[in-house]
């Protein structure tokens, strides 16, 4: 009877424990693993080396979103309806403008477009 009890529990609280293990904000990142191909903090999707994976927005997400991608390293990314708009240049804060997507010093992207879908990237 605990075998079902727990199993029950597990199978109620599985969706929960997806949700916290791949937070990406406004982002839906399909392949890959969180944390070890791409990681999300304070709006950046951060992908890393030897990533292969699929970007679109979340569902409920409005676009466009200054949320950026950043890619750390050699990977590939498919982007699936996304649409970014780069923070725009700050006299005031003095920040400088930023684009959709950086690419790193020394890493390489081979970017897709899903066939089925329009993403608008735009530079701050």
């Amino acid at each position: 009877m605990r075998k079902i009890y727990l199993l029950l529990l597990s199978l109620i609280l599985l969706p929960y424990m997806a949700v916290a293990q791949n937070n990406t904000g406004v982002f839906n990142v399909t392949g890959g693993t969180s944390g070890i191909d791409y990681s999300y903090t304070n709006g950046v999707l951060t992908v890393n080396s030897g990533a292969n994976i699929t970007i679109s927005m979340a569902s409920g997400a409005t676009a466009p979103t200054s949320d950026r991608i950043v890619v750390n390293g050699n990977a590939e990314i498919t982007l699936n309806g996304v649409n970014i708009t780069g923070a725009a240049y700050d006299s005031i804060h003095g920040t400088e403008a930023q684009s959709a997507i950086d690419v790193s010093e020394n890493a390489t992207l081979v970017l897709n477009l899903s066939g089925s879908s329009q993403n608008v990237l735009t530079g701050g």
